[in-house]
């Protein structure tokens, strides 16, 4: 698979996105909070500028390579969130 995993660095960008679309039966939206430390990635990853290519001037974006591993350390539900 050739690719990239799109993320950002603005939670308000994340919960955009991820209210976005038709919700579909049996799917809900997922939002990962990423700690990274480039001295231990191991996969290609690029920042991209404020100015270049993202859907607005504040999204932040990051692009990590397909293969890229994370482990998850803490799961909260935040269905009853009301932000």
């Amino acid at each position: 698979m050739n690719g990239f995993l799109s993320t950002t660095k603005d939670e308000t960008v994340a919960k955009r996105f991820a209210s976005e679309g038709i919700p579909k039966p049996n799917q809900i939206a997922v939002i990962f909070k990423l700690n990274i430390d480039p001295k231990v990635i191991d996969k290609p990853y690029a920042e991209i500028p404020l100015d270049r290519h993202g859907v607005g001037p504040y999204e932040e974006e990051l692009l990590f390579s397909i293969g890229s591993v994370w482990r998850i350390n803490n799961v909260i539900d935040l269905q009853d969130n009301t932000e």
